[in-house]
């Protein structure tokens, strides 16, 4: 017995000695060391951004008494990229669409990925239903279960509502949506995906020329796996952040920084930081009139754009003249 007892503590250690020999060697394999200050190491930096107009073609989105989101989402769009462009010449903006084209959403995420964007910027406009409905209490309704002798009777309630319309429903103003948290696995999917066509970068925004890190992480590998969960977290706090700044330029119209609790899919499956911003609300005539003047749709590229230049000025240690100065000189 003794012996057997002891057969199992020595197979026990060894067993718990090989646990600890592979949980050193797999931190090891992901340890790379300091951040080399060599020549080869670049500041990714924000160079491209990727406006997007949100619907188009067939599907017109959201429709207020005179006017149709994917109409107003171009305009806006096509002004934003152009006050992009003006402000920051030294970037490339890519649009997703220049015309009043439809585009599945995997499509509009796949230019984003395909032009390696740095930031995504997605235009909507926003929709309050204008049927309410106010609770009034509940009604005693009888039912029967069982039959025969066995039958017997049941009340239940059930809520009254009195359903009305409004003609001009609050609230208006605008909102900057980032990819919910309860959708980040599916982030880290389209990181996973995109990490093949990416080089060697960490999460902080370092980029280093050296190809042998990319070559050995593999799309389908644990240490690809956990390279994407932090670029999925990273993206998160970037996009969060970009869409606090976008939200502090619009002043007394912000509504703040939300997510939809079923998250949306074209932030979900874009490799980088991504924003929507609903512009304001089609249901509320004031907004509508505000989006369909070409001052107000200049107000929000101008707001946006201003938004981008602090988050850029941020993102590569440098202040909002120098951005701007850099980018010029180009």
């Amino acid at each position: 017995m003794k012996n057997i007892t002891k057969g199992m503590k020595r197979q026990s250690i060894g067993i718990l000695t090989g646990c600890v020999l592979l949980l050193f060697v797999t931190v090891c394999s992901f340890y790379r060391g300091p951040v080399k200050k060599g020549p080869f190491q670049l500041h990714k930096g924000i160079n491209t951004i990727i406006v997007d107009a949100g619907h188009g073609g067939r599907d017109n989105g959201a429709s207020g008494s005179y006017s149709k989101e994917k109409d107003l989402t171009l305009q806006i769009a096509m002004k934003l990229g152009r006050t992009l462009h003006e402000t920051l010449p030294g970037v490339r903006i890519v649009m997703t669409r220049t015309t009043d084209v439809y585009q599945p959403v995997g499509e509009k995420a796949q230019i984003a990925n395909d032009n390696h964007g740095d930031l995504f910027l997605c235009i909507h406009c926003d929709y309050m239903d204008l049927v309410k409905r106010r609770f009034e209490g509940y009604r005693r309704v009888a039912y029967y279960t069982g039959k025969g002798s066995a039958r017997k009777r049941h009340i239940r309630k059930i809520p009254i509502y009195h359903k009305y319309f409004v003609a001009d429903p609050e609230p208006v103003g605008t909102a900057t949506f980032i990819f919910t948290a309860r959708k980040a696995e599916d982030k880290v999917k389209a990181a996973l995906e995109g990490l093949a066509d990416r080089d060697t970068t960490t999460a902080e925004g370092e980029m280093e020329s050296d190809s042998t890190d990319s070559e050995n992480t593999l799309p389908d590998s644990p240490e690809a796996t956990i390279e994407a969960m932090l670029w999925s977290k990273s993206y998160f706090q970037k996009s969060y952040k970009l869409a606090g700044m976008i939200e502090d330029e619009f002043g007394d119209r912000s509504l703040g920084v939300k997510q939809r609790y079923t998250g949306i899919r074209v932030l979900e499956s874009t490799n980088m930081p991504s924003v929507l911003v609903e512009t304001g609300f089609l249901s509320n005539k004031g907004d509508e009139d505000f989006l369909n003047s070409d001052s107000g749709q200049q107000e929000i590229a101008d707001a946006i754009t201003r938004a981008v230049v602090k988050y850029k000025a941020q993102a590569e240690g440098k202040t909002v003249a120098e951005i701007t100065d850099s980018t010029r000189r180009k």
